[in-house]
């Protein structure tokens, strides 16, 4: 039986790139600092600029 609130990692990685670019957004594609995008998510710049990364978000997705 299928389990709707088991997500795959295809979709958590989805969930969190969504995420990320959302906040990039927010903070007009700012990672760090007080008004960053990793202040909004608690998380690290370091740790941020690590996902983008992984995640392969680009400059485009920030703006779309």
């Amino acid at each position: 039986p299928t389990n709707a609130s088991v997500r795959t990692e295809a979709e958590m990685q989805e969930l969190q790139r969504r995420n990320i670019i959302a906040a990039l957004h927010e903070t007009g594609g700012r990672v760090s600092g007080a008004s960053g995008a990793a202040a909004l998510l608690d998380i690290q710049p370091t740790t941020l600029y690590s996902r983008i990364k992984a995640l392969k978000i680009d400059r485009e997705a920030i703006k779309s």
